[in-house]
């Protein structure tokens, strides 16, 4: 028998683990099996790692969204919305509304006790003749008068009773 041929080895016929020629067409390994394999440990921190990381990100974001929803409601750029959640920067919003409100009652009422208590000095004022000016700038004067006086006191009242407020006066 000849040598020649019939011996299996190294040559040119397919192998194996390709289709033949020189060796290039060998099975490759997947990527993520390559990684591990070249550096294991590298590969198991990376993976642990990364899954710790994302875990505290979304801890994290949730934290930041709950803070966020306390302090600015459900809309922060949204006072006073009809369907949202309030927060804490829609308190001193609704408060001051509260106090517009009661304040815009009281003061209207006012107005009105200043109108009904101007309109016979002013009927007087318009028989007067000449010294009518002079009637109607004595009314405002003591008007303005007396709404300052009693806005003075009201405020030192409402300063008295918030604690610590009474040495402000």
């Amino acid at each position: 028998m000849s040598s020649e041929g019939s011996s299996p080895g190294p040559g040119p016929g397919p192998g194996p683990g390709g289709s033949g020629g020189d060796g290039g067409g060998g099975f490759t390994l997947p990527p993520v099996i390559s990684a591990f394999a070249g550096n294991p440990r590298r590969f198991i921190l990376g993976a642990v790692l990364t899954t710790i990381l994302d875990g505290l990100f979304n801890i994290g974001t949730v934290i930041i969204d709950g803070l966020l929803l306390g302090l600015g409601g459900s809309q922060p750029f949204g006072f006073s919305e009809t369907e949202a959640t309030w927060g804490l920067a829609d308190v001193p919003f609704l408060a001051a509304n509260a106090l517009t409100g009661a304040g815009s009652t009281i003061g209207t009422d006012i107005v009105q006790a200043l109108l009904g208590l101007n309109e016979p000095l002013f009927s007087a004022a318009e028989t007067a003749g000449p010294l009518a000016p002079v009637l109607v700038v004595t009314v405002v004067v003591v008007e303005t008068g007396l709404v300052l006086f009693v806005g003075s006191r009201i405020v030192r009242i409402a300063i008295d009773v918030v604690p610590g407020g009474g040495g402000l006066t």
